[in-house]
C-alpha cells in the first residue's frame, strides 16, 4: 500500500505542474511517474493506473499511465477483463489502443468489432488500430471508412491505417494504391485530397507533391493544385 500512496502522490505532481518545465515539470515528472508504475506489478497498481484514463485534468498524467500500459509484460488478461465490464467508451477505446500498442491476437478482431461504434473516438482508434494489426483482408474495410467517414481525420486515419499495411505488405502495395486512387478521384474535401496524395507518394515511394513537414505530420506543405495535377497523371499509370 505504500508503494500505491508513492505513485498517487507522484499522479497528483504530475498534475498539479501542469504547463511547468524543468526539474519539477509535469514532462519530468511524467516520466518519473512511467517509471514507478513499471516497477510494479501489483493488483492495486494495476487498478490505480487503469482507473487514472479517466482522470483528463492533465494530458501528460492521462497519456502516461495509458503508455505504461503497453511496455507491461502479460497485461493483455487484466486488459481483456476490464474490457468486458467497462461502460465508458472512452475508455474501452484506450484498451483497444493498448492492445493494438502490445499487438494482441485479439485487438484486430476487437477493433473490427467495435469500428461500427458511434463515437468518432473510437472508430479513429478502431482505424489505426486495424492498420497496426491487419492484413490485406482489411484494405477494402479500410476504403469504405477513407470513403464514407464523417470528418476529415476519420477519413485520414483510415487512409493512413492503409499505408501501415502497405509499409508491413510489400505485396499489398499495388492494391492499397488502386484503392487510394478510388478515393483521389471521388474526394472533394481538399484537405482529405492533400493527404490521399501525400499517402499515395509515400507508397509509391515518389514525389507527387504534397509531404509532410518534419517537425509537424500533421502539418502537410505543397501546392495542392500543382500536386492534383501531377497526381492524375500518375493514376493513370496503375
Amino acid at each position: 500500500m505504500y508503494e500505491l500512496e508513492q505513485i498517487k502522490q507522484l499522479y497528483n505532481k504530475v498534475i498539479e505542474a501542469k504547463g511547468k518545465t524543468g526539474s519539477e515539470g509535469e514532462i519530468t515528472l511524467g516520466f518519473a511517474l512511467s517509471k514507478q508504475l513499471l516497477a510494479s506489478n501489483e493488483l492495486d497498481v494495476l487498478n490505480f493506473q487503469y482507473e487514472c484514463l479517466r482522470d483528463m485534468r492533465s494530458y501528460t498524467a492521462y497519456t502516461t499511465c495509458r503508455a505504461a500500459f503497453g511496455k507491461r509484460k502479460n497485461i493483455e488478461h487484466f486488459l481483456l477483463q476490464k474490457l468486458s465490464i467497462e461502460s465508458d467508451t472512452h475508455v474501452r477505446a484506450d484498451i483497444v489502443h493498448i492492445l493494438g500498442i502490445i499487438r494482441s491476437n485479439k485487438a484486430l478482431g476487437i477493433a473490427k468489432e467495435y469500428l461500427v461504434s458511434d463515437n468518432e473516438y473510437m472508430r479513429e482508434v478502431c482505424l489505426y488500430v486495424i492498420g497496426w494489426t491487419g492484413s490485406f483482408d482489411e484494405i477494402d474495410l479500410l476504403l469504405q471508412h477513407l470513403l464514407t467517414e464523417t470528418t476529415e481525420k476519420l477519413k485520414t486515419t483510415a487512409g493512413s491505417a492503409m499505408r501501415q499495411i502497405a509499409w508491413k505488405d510489400k505485396e499489398t502495395k499495388e492494391y492499397i494504391l488502386k484503392a487510394l486512387k478510388i478515393a483521389f478521384e471521388t474526394e472533394q474535401n481538399r484537405n482529405v485530397l492533400s493527404r490521399i496524395i501525400e499517402l499515395m507518394g509515400s507508397v509509391a515511394v515518389k514525389n507527387l507533391g504534397m509531404r509532410e513537414a518534419k517537425d509537424d505530420p500533421y502539418i502537410l506543405l505543397g501546392d495542392l493544385d500543382k500536386a492534383i495535377i501531377k497526381t492524375k497523371k500518375f493514376v493513370q499509370t496503375l
